[in-house]
């Protein structure tokens, strides 16, 4: 399972959120891994979620920043 936040170190509530999908995907059996940019930038974003779906997870959790740029990102990893 691979986690891809809005920005790494994003405060406290996405700390959260990391910490309750790592806890769900450990227990459930999964192998857990969070990545990201560090930067607020949806293209920066899409490129992660590239290189996630090189990795062929069996699930990516996404929490988007924006919309268009993310599509073809997105798509590859519907397939």
């Amino acid at each position: 399972i691979i986690f891809i936040p809005q920005v790494l170190d994003s405060g406290e509530y996405w700390d959260n959120i990391n910490d309750n999908i790592k806890k769900a995907a450990e227990e459930a059996g999964y192998k857990y891994e969070r990545m990201g940019s560090k930067e607020w930038n949806s293209e920066k974003q899409a490129e992660v979620i590239k290189k996630a779906v090189k990795e062929k997870p069996s699930a990516i959790v996404i929490a988007p920043l924006g919309d268009e740029a993310l599509f073809p990102a997105i798509k590859q990893a519907n397939k």
